[in-house]
């Protein structure tokens, strides 16, 4: 279950995600003054395999680390870094309400994949609180860089921030992109929300955007996700039925697509149109 280490441009590195214990990709964006690391890992053991790679690399122990959002999979490691963390107000409001949480006994009630992350009965959780936050957007000079941190309006969570560079042309947007969800509801998306952030996204004009979850996308890989999101969620609420939607989608999208993913977009599109 090892992650590569990537080189994906001149000064932007990342570990890869795995899907088996919820890892999600952490970046590295190299600077000359300055570098700056994106998430904090599942664990303890998954951030010191990533600092392993950078000395393995010969890159220098991050100067930074910018969080994209709350969730566990991105902060459980962060006791093993040095420098500031950066995370947008929310995030670190939230991190600070779970400061007294039994992670052990949270995780082994809860079932999700990260539980694979401590199946050895080690929970080597570090969390460290943010030191530096910001409301919408700010800059970090890397010397070689300058990277921009910007919250996003997103259905996952409410604190969603990106990371985009100028000069790699890398967006690192974390997990803006999923399901927000509903204790009454369940799983959902506003239709509104989505496409309005896809665009956001494709507005950065970046060569390579980052998903947490599913890897590296390039910019037309974003445009085609935007054509057959408008068209789905278009059919979705113009459709009475989820059968009459079924029997409508274009051939395009039902080769593309898994009847269950057709089936599960129809379910959280509705919702959110009832949340």
């Amino acid at each position: 279950m090892e992650q590569k280490f990537i080189q994906l441009t001149e000064n932007f590195y990342y570990l890869e995600e795995e899907e088996y214990r919820d890892r999600p990709a952490l970046g590295y964006f190299k600077g000359k003054t300055g570098s700056v690391m994106i998430d904090g890992g599942t664990s303890i053991k998954h951030i010191r395999q990533f600092l392993d790679h950078l000395k393995e690399n010969h890159l220098s122990h991050p100067d930074y680390c910018v969080l994209t959002h709350w969730h566990w999979d991105h902060i459980f490691g962060l006791s093993e870094l040095n420098g500031p963390i950066i995370a947008h107000e929310n995030t670190k409001n939230i991190m600070k309400e779970m400061e007294n949480t039994d992670w052990e006994n949270t995780i082994t009630e809860k079932d999700y994949p990260i539980k694979n992350e401590f199946e050895d009965g080690v929970f080597d959780i570090g969390i460290r609180l943010p030191t530096i936050t910001f409301e919408k957007k700010m800059t970090i000079e890397t010397g070689a860089d300058t990277l921009i941190i910007e919250k996003v309006q997103a259905d996952h969570t409410d604190d969603c921030c990106v990371v985009f560079s100028v000069n790699e042309k890398v967006l690192f947007f974390g997990d803006c992109l999923y399901v927000g969800s509903d204790d009454k509801k369940g799983f959902y998306y506003h239709r509104e929300v989505y496409l309005n952030l896809l665009k956001k996204l494709m507005s950065y004009g970046a060569e390579y955007y980052i998903d947490s979850h599913s890897g590296v996308l390039k910019h037309n890989d974003m445009e085609k996700m935007y054509t057959k999101f408008s068209e789905l969620t278009a059919l979705i609420e113009n459709t009475p039925s989820k059968e009459e939607y079924l029997k409508n989608i274009p051939e395009i999208h039902k080769n593309s697509m898994s009847a269950e993913a057709l089936d599960w977009y129809y379910e959280t599109f509705r919702n959110g149109m009832n949340v």
